[in-house]
């Protein structure tokens, strides 16, 4: 059984890394579509929102079927989505079937992110966030390595209908490695745990501790997309340089990721969930302030060590709190936390426009401060219960 687990356990590690590697294409691949179809920005803009709602309601709609399919039949089916639409990119003609194919990869990227998370908490419910932490190492890395891929081949001559279209092979790779591994049997322990949790009490969307959840979803991810998005305009607005100069400070943040989460799956060991998100948000918060005052990006670049490890800790601690049963529940508070997200991201671009986007982008800070407040809410919140239990 441990061995089937690992096994499955490295699957996913290397799903995880396939589904993060084709979506980072997305920024080439976007550019040069751009300049191909003759497109303006709001083209781009809406079909990155599109694809985004998309790919939140597939999340909240994968948390429901979860509760029927197993994680297995889930990931395989996510999996097979992502890369039927991408092998379909091969024949990619006009800009209409680009852009319908992106919106359906992104359905399956979300059936995917839901999945993995779940059933790697699922797999390892004893050590649950370094489980995750190691998880989402191979998102990091898988990530990191699609620029600088999509730039070599495209340099050497493929075109970049292929190179997306043969990135669908390690996805196929993998179906067939999952239909051949059999699901460890971690459904009978969930329900197990779901009729031990249901008596005592059920969450459901309108607690107020899930709604506490969201705040920490929007407030941790808001970051890491508002770098995404605005970071290259912030940094020549802010210090004057080049598209190619900002790139080389978004790639320190970028870095970041598989350091943080390689090096946070070794702390988890000795500090809680609670401590080690609100170290994060604290020391986001920090590094920001600095790069705000001083306008130096570093710090900024450096905020990629704190994020890092926001994602994978929110997940583990929703499982732990909510119980591994509830997907349709954690995958709402995804959906919602998502789309609030996307909005706000928006809001920073509405800022630039009336006050100047250093001012905008400079605004992200506040969601570090309410995060870590919001987590020390829950703590005492949850730590209040606990005593009251005890005492009753």
């Amino acid at each position: 059984m441990k061995c089937t687990k690992n096994i499955i356990l490295f699957l996913l590690f290397l799903a995880y890394g396939e589904v993060c590697y084709i979506t980072s294409l997305r920024t080439n691949i976007f550019s040069i579509v751009q300049q191909e179809y003759h497109l303006d920005y709001s083209h781009i803009a809406t079909l990155v929102l599109i694809s985004g709602i998309v790919m939140q309601i597939s999340i909240y709609l994968t948390g429901l079927i979860s509760k029927k399919w197993s994680y297995h039949k889930s990931l395989i089916g996510g999996l097979g989505i992502c890369g039927i639409s991408i092998f379909c990119m091969f024949f990619v003609k006009n800009i209409f079937l680009f852009d319908t194919l992106f919106v359906l990869f992104m359905f399956g990227f979300g059936v995917c992110n839901l999945t993995l998370n779940m059933y790697a908490g699922a797999l390892a419910e004893n050590n649950r966030g370094k489980a995750l932490m190691k998880l989402h190492l191979g998102a990091a890395l898988g990530m990191s390595i699609g620029p600088t891929v999509i730039s070599q081949l495209m340099h050497i001559g493929f075109s970049w209908q292929s190179i997306l279209g043969a990135s669908s092979f390690p996805a196929f790779i993998l179906i067939f490695l999952l239909f051949f591994n059999k699901q460890p049997n971690t459904q009978q322990s969930i329900q197990e745990n779901q009729s031990i949790q249901t008596t005592e009490h059920e969450l459901n969307s309108k607690s107020f501790i899930v709604w506490m959840f969201i705040i920490i979803f929007i407030c941790a991810q808001i970051w890491e997309y508002g770098v995404g998005t605005w970071f290259v305009i912030y940094a020549r607005a802010a210090k004057d340089l080049s598209e190619i100069q900002a790139a080389k400070y978004l790639t320190i943040f970028l870095a970041g990721f598989p350091v943080g989460r390689l090096i946070y799956s070794k702390i988890l060991d000795y500090v809680s969930y609670y401590k080690s998100i609100l170290i994060a948000f604290i020391g986001n918060f920090i590094l920001i302030l600095l790069g705000i005052i001083t306008k130096e990006l570093i710090f900024i670049s450096l905020t990629g060590f704190f994020t890092s490890s926001m994602f994978p800790v929110i997940m583990s601690m929703m499982q732990e709190k909510l119980g591994d049963h509830r997907s349709d529940l954690i995958g709402w508070i995804c959906m919602v936390g998502g789309i609030l997200q996307y909005i706000f991201i928006w809001s920073v671009g509405k800022l630039g426009d009336i006050w100047g986007i250093e001012l905008g982008f400079s605004s992200l800070i506040i969601y570090m401060f309410i995060g870590a407040l919001t987590v020390l809410f829950i703590r005492n919140s949850l730590s209040e219960n606990k005593s009251s239990k005890c005492s009753s």
